[in-house]
This record gives structure tokens, sequence and C-alpha cells, in this order.
């Protein structure tokens, strides 16, 4: 995945993170070979759920970055946003409606400490 650097939590590149919330947070990831491997069996399949969720991982960011910070051998530097940065954040570019960009990662942002960027485990 192309770093975005300030928006995703984790910036390899730069080697630094944003924790939003707790970072205990629970999030699913998957990668495109995952999509791929969860296709071939869903052509396979006689027949498919109404909703069909692809998930290869659950973690939360702190255990990510404690994973790259194992591999690499070095600390990764942290800060945080907390949840109350994050929801007056959302406030403030919901009422003033002048940055759409801040707004929009405000709201992915809230998304994100809430959990519901994670698939359910089923």
């Amino acid at each position: 995945m192309t770093p975005v650097p300030d928006k995703f939590p984790v910036d390899p590149a730069a080697w630094r993170a944003c924790v939003r919330g707790t970072g205990e947070e629970v999030q699913s990831w998957v990668c495109g070979r995952d999509v791929g491997r969860a296709v071939v069996e869903l052509c396979k399949a006689d027949g498919w759920e109404q909703v069909t969720y692809v998930a290869a991982e659950w973690s939360t960011f702190n255990a990510a970055i404690e994973v790259m910070e194992s591999f690499y051998g070095r600390p990764m530097p942290r800060t945080h946003k907390s949840a109350a940065e994050i929801y007056q954040s959302l406030k403030m570019h919901a009422r003033n409606g002048d940055d759409f960009e801040a707004l929009e990662l405000a709201q992915v942002e809230d998304l994100m400490i809430n959990g519901c960027l994670a698939c359910p485990e089923e």
C-alpha cells in the first residue's frame, strides 16, 4: 500500500505513527492477494450469501506498530489523537464546512476508533 502521510495512522516511509483513540480498537485488514483467493473460492461455491466479508487479520494499530518495531529493530515515534480531539475536529469541520478533506479525515478517524472499519468475525 502506498503510504498516506498524516492520514493513515502508520507512515512507514517517515517512520512515525499517529495513534487514533487508544490504539487498542480492533481493526480488520486484507491485502489484494487475500481478496483474490476469496474470489476464487467464492466462484467455486454453489451460492453466495447476500453479504460476504473478506478479512485476513484482526488486530490493533498498537500491535501493528509493535510488529514493525520488532521486525526493524527500532522504536517508531508515536503521537496520539484522542477520541475527544477527533470528536472536536468532526464537529468543527461539519459545522464550518470549510475543509472537506479535513472533514473526511475526521469521519474516518471516528469510524476507526469506534470499530466500524473492522469486518465482523463470523
